[in-house]
C-alpha cells in the first residue's frame, strides 16, 4: 500500500543515517590532520564539498594502505553518505587516488589495483580489482578503446574517462551518428559513474564536432521515448533498455514519485542536459546498468577503458568481499542508495578501523573525500551512534507493527467474561476502522487498571482471574490450525484470533476451565 510504501522510505532513510555514520577522527589511534591544510571540491551540477586533509588508514577489500584525503566538514546540498571514492586519474600530487597507492603498497602477487571492472544494476553491483570476470560478459562483446587526453592551451592530460562515441539512437530515431551528420570524428564523451543520467549535447558547433543531440531527443514525443536507447562505441552497439534510463522521479534531479505512479510509468527518461556546459556529452550509471565496464590505468601514457555486455545470468549478490581464484579477481559487494541514483561501497578507515563507512563510487573524480564528526570526544560519538541505532531499531519495529494493524485489520469481536461452561458466539461483525497511530501508542502505555480501554467503540480487554485455556471444537478448525496459548494473570484477559477461513457470520469458541484447584470468584 501507499501508506506501506511510504514509511519503509522513512524508516530506510533513518536508519540509513544511523548506520552510516560519518568517520570519527577522535576514535583513531593513526589519524593526523594536515596543519594548516584545507581542500574544496566542486561537482558540474552544482554541489560541493570543503575541509581540511588528513591522514589515515584506509581499507578497500583486503587491501589497506595509508593515504591523504579530504574530511569534509560542510556539503552543498547535504549527502546521505559518509562520503566518496573517487576512483579517476591523479590530478597533482597533493591527493593520490587510493588505488594508485593500494598499487603501490601491494603485495606483488596480488591483482593489480589499477585495472578494475564496475558491473552496476538498479538493485547493487561489484567493483572487481584485478580485471573482470570472464563469466560476467557476452561472448563477442567486448570492445577496447582508448581514454582521451583533456588538452588545453598549456599541455594535454588524463583527467576523466574520455572516450569516443560514434552514435546514439532511440528506437529507430537516429539522435546522432558521425556519417550521417558529416563530423570529422566521433563526438567526445565521459564516462562517469558519479553521475546518474545521460547528458546530451546542447549546441552545435562544427569546429569541436558537437552537434545539438538534446534538441532532437526532445522532439520526440513522449509516447514515443519508452524504447531502448542505442550507444556505439568503437564497432560495437550496446543496447540500454527503458528499465534502466527510465526513473521513477517527477524530474531528473531526484524528487520521488508516489509507488502507485512508479508502479504505472516512469514518469521521465533519465536524460538531460547542462545548460552550464552545452557541448558536453556524459554517460551516467544508467548507461553502465547492463554493461560491464573495465578501466585499465596501468599505462599511463595509454590507459584504456573496455566495455561489454553483462551475462543476464551472472549473479551480481554478495554480501561481503572475496577473491575469485578462478579469475583472479577481488570482487567487493555495491549497494544501490535509495533511489538507485548512486551507488556506495563500503571502505574501513582508522585504527581500530571504522568499518561503516559507505562512500559512493565516482570514475568521474580522483580523491576520497569523507564526512567527519565534530565530535571531541571518541566515547560520546560512539555513545550517541548506539543510541541513534536502537532508536533507529525501535522506531522500526513500532511502525511496522502499526503498519501489520493497518494491513491486516479485522472487524473487531465482541469480548467478554463469561461462565466456565458457556459458549461464546460471534455475530456478524460491524465494520470498525483500524486504530489510529495515537491510539496504538496508547497500547503500550495501558496500566492494570485501564485494561478495559476502548478503540473505537469496541472493548480489548475485560477483567478476568481465571485460567482459561483455549478449547477449540475441531467442526471449526482444520487439523493444520493451532490456537496461541491464552496468557491470562490477574491484571485481565486479552483475545486476539485471526480467522482467515471461516465464516465470521458464524463462528463458535468454548472456554473450560482446566485447572486442578477453582480460585474462588473464578468464572
Amino acid at each position: 500500500s501507499d501508506l506501506r510504501a511510504r514509511l519503509s522510505v522513512f524508516l530506510w532513510c533513518l536508519c540509513y543515517v544511523s548506520i552510516f555514520a560519518s568517520f570519527l577522527p577522535t576514535q583513531s589511534s593513526s589519524f593526523h590532520r594536515i596543519p594548516r591544510s584545507s581542500f574544496r571540491l566542486s561537482y558540474l551540477e552544482g554541489s560541493e564539498l570543503s575541509g581540511f586533509l588528513a591522514e589515515d588508514e584506509v581499507q578497500l577489500g583486503t587491501y589497506s594502505a595509508r593515504l591523504r584525503f579530504g574530511c569534509v566538514e560542510k556539503s552543498s546540498p547535504a549527502d546521505e553518505t559518509s562520503g566518496i571514492l573517487g576512483l579517476g586519474f591523479p590530478l597533482g600530487d597533493v591527493l593520490k587516488p587510493l588505488l594508485y597507492r593500494l598499487h603501490a603498497e601491494a603485495p606483488t602477487e596480488s591483482p593489480n589495483p589499477l585495472v578494475f571492472s564496475l558491473l552496476l544494476s538498479t538493485h547493487g553491483g561489484q567493483l572487481q580489482i584485478g580485471g573482470y570476470d570472464p563469466k560476467s560478459i557476452v561472448e563477442d562483446s567486448l570492445v577496447t578503446t582508448d581514454v582521451l587526453p583533456h588538452c588545453d592551451d598549456k599541455k594535454c592530460q588524463f583527467d576523466k574517462f574520455r572516450i569516443h562515441v560514434d552514435s546514439i539512437r532511440l528506437g529507430d530515431t537516429v539522435l546522432f551518428s558521425t556519417p550521417s551528420d558529416h563530423l570529422s570524428k566521433p563526438i567526445e564523451g565521459i564516462v562517469d559513474s558519479g553521475t546518474t543520467c545521460i547528458v546530451l549535447p546542447s549546441v552545435t558547433t562544427q569546429d569541436s564536432g558537437v552537434v545539438n543531440v538534446y534538441s532532437r531527443f526532445s522532439a520526440i514525443p513522449e509516447e514515443r521515448k519508452h524504447v531502448p536507447l542505442f550507444i556505439t562505441i568503437g564497432d560495437k552497439e550496446f543496447e540500454i533498455s527503458p528499465e534502466d534510463f527510465f526513473t521513477p522521479v517527477d524530474d531528473v534531479t531526484g524528487s520521488s514519485s508516489t509507488a502507485s505512479e512508479a508502479e504505472i510509468l516512469p514518469s521521465r527518461p533519465c536524460i538531460t542536459t547542462l545548460a552550464s556546459v552545452p557541448e558536453l556529452l556524459l554517460l551516467g550509471n544508467v548507461f553502465l546498468r547492463s554493461l560491464v565496464v573495465v578501466h585499465n590505468l596501468t599505462d599511463v601514457e595509454k590507459p584504456k577503458i573496455s566495455f561489454a555486455a553483462r551475462n543476464p545470468s551472472y549473479s551480481l549478490s554478495s554480501s561481503s568481499s572475496s577473491f575469485d581464484p578462478v579469475a583472479s579477481v577481488l570482487k567487493v559487494p555495491v549497494f544501490s542508495s535509495l533511489n538507485s541514483y548512486q551507488f556506495v561501497t563500503h571502505i574501513a578507515m582508522g585504527n581500530p578501523p571504522q568499518s561503516n563507512i559507505s562512500v559512493i563510487i565516482d570514475t568521474g573524480s580522483s580523491s576520497l573525500a569523507v564526512f567527519v564528526s565534530k565530535m571531541d570526544t571518541s566515547k560520546l560519538g560512539a555513545t550517541l551512534q548506539l543510541a541513534a541505532m536502537i532508536f533507529s531499531f525501535l522506531v522500526l519495529l513500532a511502525v511496522f507493527i502499526f503498519i501489520g494493524v493497518n494491513a491486516r485489520y479485522t472487524p473487531q469481536l465482541p469480548v467478554g467474561v463469561y461462565d466456565t461452561e458457556a459458549a461464546l458466539a460471534f455475530p456478524t461483525p460491524v465494520e470498525t476502522k483500524p486504530p489510529s497511530f495515537k491510539q496504538f501508542l496508547s497500547m503500550f502505555k495501558r496500566k492494570p487498571e485501564d485494561l478495559a480501554q476502548v478503540i473505537e467503540g469496541q472493548p480489548l480487554m475485560r477483567r478476568s482471574s481465571a485460567n482459561l485455556p483455549i478449547e477449540s471444537p475441531e467442526t471449526l478448525w482444520r487439523e493444520d490450525m493451532v490456537l496461541p496459548s491464552l496468557a491470562i494473570s490477574n491484571a485481565g484477559i486479552d483475545i486476539d484470533l485471526e480467522l482467515p477461513l471461516v465464516d465470521r457470520s458464524n463462528v463458535g469458541l468454548k472456554l473450560r476451565n482446566t485447572s486442578e484447584t477453582k480460585q474462588p470468584g473464578s468464572q
